[in-house]
């Protein structure tokens, strides 16, 4: 999926824009079961409130603004890779563009228990006048994907709900979308994706969601006439040629 794509560079993309990016907000990543919460502050180093039993600390593996992964365990989970990715690696401020790839695994002999992914990020500029949800993955029992924005503009805030949907066990994929935030400021996004596990044997869920911004009117508009007046060129050249 996109989200290994961009992955493959980010290591590069973080040796050569050391000093080079421009100051962004943080993004960060949060896990819970209900018992315990694991935080992941881009470039930073986990927390975790709560039980935290058997809890794994770990620092983000990829040193790249606008990415933040983590890899740890606690209570009864396994999270091999929860990664998500945002501006100025995907989109910008003015174009929300996040991505959040998950694969955690629950261990055996463990009654059902739901956990809850969060990815968030602020300083998105208004009017955004849509947002779409798209997903793809493997759910072992039931499980959602949902978004929402923030005109608070900070972390993890769950203000207003853009769009929902609910998903079964086996393969999902998710296609939805709703109305983001106009007027002028700062806004946040925070991506949703919660994955009930059945108690009994070990399971593993995997999925990939993202979250992107359908451009005002006006800049559609723009964007149309500059590729209409590119394609107009192009023409004109290739006919004399």
């Amino acid at each position: 999926m996109r989200a290994r794509l961009v992955l493959s560079v980010l290591l590069l993309l973080a040796a050569l824009t050391v000093g080079g990016f421009p100051a962004y907000a943080t993004a960060v990543i949060e896990l819970s079961d209900g018992s315990s919460t694991v935080t992941l502050q881009d470039n930073g180093s986990s927390t975790c409130s709560g039980a935290c039993t058997g809890w794994l600390t770990s620092s983000d593996t990829v040193m790249a603004v606008g990415a933040v992964s983590l890899t740890t365990t606690f209570d009864s989970y396994v999270v091999t890779v929860t990664t998500g990715i945002t501006k100025p690696i995907l989109g910008s401020a003015a174009a929300p563009d996040m991505d959040l790839n998950v694969s955690a695994t629950r261990g055996a002999a463990v009654g059902s228990n739901t956990l809850t992914i969060e990815f968030s990020d602020t300083d998105f500029t208004r009017p955004v006048p849509g947002l779409t949800l798209t997903a793809g993955g493997t759910s072992v029992g039931s499980g959602s994907y949902a978004a929402y924005y923030s005109t608070a503009n900070t972390q993890l805030t769950l203000g207003t709900l853009i769009a929902s949907q609910a998903f079964g066990a086996g393969p999902y994929t998710v296609n939805t979308g709703g109305a983001g935030p106009l007027g002028t400021g700062l806004f946040s996004l925070t991506q949703v994706v919660t994955e009930t596990f059945p108690g009994g044997a070990a399971m593993t869920f995997s999925g990939d969601h993202t979250l992107t911004g359908v451009p005002e009117p006006a800049s559609a508009a723009l964007l149309g006439g500059v590729l209409l007046v590119v394609t107009r060129v192009i023409r004109r050249t290739t006919r004399r040629a």
